[in-house]
């Protein structure tokens, strides 16, 4: 394993019934080979735009949200494991994270080794583009690899996404080992210097991925075909407007022919009325025009279908023939919520696998929340109880700077909103007035 003997293969370390279960799927030792029609998927994302405009949107948006950090829990003076925090999902870990951090636990790594090789992954592609091809590649067939480059140590240092027709054959229980090959090129590598993303489809999980582009790839193909036919158009189909016919002699047919076109030819001379002798016949083609065709309705539908199959809300895009101001603002908040967030913890569970596997078991890979919060709900509940929130707090949703003193540290309390410095601070009991001990006496 290239340096590291205690790293285990995933599925070279399978043993008892899944061995007998993965040998049985795979009896021949060999794995799924690409789908038929995989690297055409792929070529499809440059050449047809509804494709290219919902893939690119989805990934973008995952690129930004993927800001990762290293994080681990220190407590008593030692590392401890955090595996509900490692594969418990966003909310369990981002929610963990922060009670570690209120706790003085939390410790960060921002000059972790992983974090440097995803920053500058390889000389072709920066950190972003890194994520958005591999999502890229999950969204559309459903696998995405990434080809680990290893330091002289033995260390992870960089990573080279490949294309999905271009892995052959998967490990299996009896071969832990990639087969990829290119054109001419073929090389077996270890199970562990391919991170593999995955996507599992339904009538064979441990086959290859089901991404949605198999599932607009007719789809996809009606609206090529419609770009093309209108492409057509322009070029007449090889057919001219209208035949003239019925001439005496060849020399009477160039002429009048010549006359035509001296006569008409350029813009300039569009709408001239022609004069001409004797009874010439001529017919003309009927063309079917754009609407007759009902070519805007169909590319129209075609690009509804695309958008809802990723899940994309139509505003985002500009797309506000049913929209309303309410609409347009939630759209924003429901593409975090539907499209980036899911897309996301696809990504960063088998990073944190890889992670826990070549760098440190008890380490946590997170990222902030992508997901834009509801001001109005927020504003509502702040309203609800106003003296719940300091004045720099109130101040921040105003889009003000916060006071420089402790004014901003006091909580507005009352009809009146007067200032206290602390909201729960009990009020001392006024004193006894002395008495005068002569009215006493009397």
């Amino acid at each position: 394993m290239l340096g590291f003997g205690w790293v285990k293969g995933l599925i070279g370390s399978v043993t008892g019934g899944a061995r007998r279960l993965l040998g049985g799927i795979m009896p021949v030792g060999s794995s799924d080979p690409p789908a038929i029609g995989t690297e055409q998927l792929l070529d499809a994302y440059e050449e047809m735009p509804w494709l290219q405009m919902a893939a690119r949107k989805a990934s973008d948006g995952v690129a930004a949200a993927l800001n990762i950090s290293v994080l681990s829990v220190r407590r008593g003076g030692k590392t401890i494991p955090a595996k509900a925090y490692q594969f418990g999902g966003f909310q369990v870990r981002d929610v963990g994270i922060k009670e570690a951090k209120r706790a003085g636990e939390l410790v960060s790594h921002p000059n972790h080794v992983f974090l440097a090789a995803l920053a500058d992954p390889n000389p072709y592609m920066t950190r972003r583009g890194l994520l958005h091809v591999t999502n890229s590649y999950l969204d559309i067939v459903g696998d995405a690899y990434w080809f680990v480059q290893r330091n002289v140590a033995g260390v992870p240092a960089g990573y080279w996404p490949i294309p999905a027709h271009w892995v052959l054959e998967s490990p299996t229980v009896d071969r832990p080992q990639w087969r990829v090959g290119y054109r001419g090129w073929q090389v077996s590598l270890d199970e562990a210097d391919i991170l593999h993303f995955h996507d599992p489809g339904l009538s064979n999980p441990y086959g290859r991925g089901a991404g949605v582009g198999w599932a607009l790839a007719d789809d996809l193909e009606v609206d090529e075909y419609l770009a093309k036919m209108a492409k057509s158009m322009f070029f007449n189909q090889a057919r001219p407007d209208f035949v003239v016919y019925n001439f005496g002699s060849k020399t009477e047919k160039d002429t009048a022919e010549r006359n035509w076109l001296r006569g008409h030819q350029g813009f300039w001379k569009e709408m001239r009325p022609h004069f001409m002798g004797g009874e010439p016949k001529f017919h003309e083609f009927k063309r079917q025009t754009m609407n007759e065709l009902m070519y805007p309705e169909f590319r129209t539908r075609q690009r509804d279908i695309v958008l809802q199959v990723y899940g994309h809300p139509p505003e985002i895009f500009g797309i506000l023939e049913n929209s309303n101001r309410a609409t347009i603002e939630a759209a924003f908040y429901l593409f975090q919520v539907g499209v980036v967030a899911p897309r996301a913890e696809r990504m960063i569970e088998p990073l944190q696998r890889h992670f826990s596997r070549e760098f440190d078991p008890r380490g946590v890979l997170h990222y902030p929340n992508a997901v834009p919060e509801d001001k109005e709900f927020l504003l509502k509940v702040a309203q609800a109880v106003p003296q719940s929130r300091q004045m720099d707090e109130w101040r921040e949703l105003q889009g003000l700077d916060p006071w420089a003193d402790d004014r901003g540290r006091a909580y507005p309390v009352s009809i009146q909103h007067h200032m206290e410095r602390d909201l729960f601070a009990v009020p001392r009991k006024p004193e006894p007035t002395p008495t005068d001990p002569k009215k006493d006496a009397q």
